[in-house]
């Protein structure tokens, strides 16, 4: 059972990723919801009083670069200036939420 877990979290990559432009009042948590259950997505974003969206997440590598590429874009309303993203510690999420 333990080489199992292994293999499976050794396939997960985790991002934190720090998302600027105009991304509150507009929908934007509620789109990276959105694409984290489309993509198999697990981990947070909450509004930061910068300004900024912070999103914490866990997933496959390809499951991770479609998430990536909805976040660069974004909800209709919004518009994503830079996206600063690092590689981060995997954890263990179970889901998707928002929380600020």
């Amino acid at each position: 059972m333990t080489s199992g877990l292994r293999c499976i979290f050794g396939s997960m990559i985790a991002k934190h990723i720090i998302v600027h432009g105009r991304v509150q009042g507009v929908g934007y948590r509620y789109h990276t919801l959105l694409s984290a259950q489309k993509n198999t997505i697990s981990g947070w974003v909450q509004n930061n009083e910068d300004g900024t969206v912070e999103i914490m997440a866990l997933g496959t590598k390809s499951d991770m670069e479609a998430f990536l590429l909805n976040c660069k874009t974004g909800p209709n309303h919004g518009r994503v200036d830079k996206m600063d993203v690092a590689e981060a510690a995997v954890s263990t999420f179970t889901s998707f939420k928002i929380i600020r």
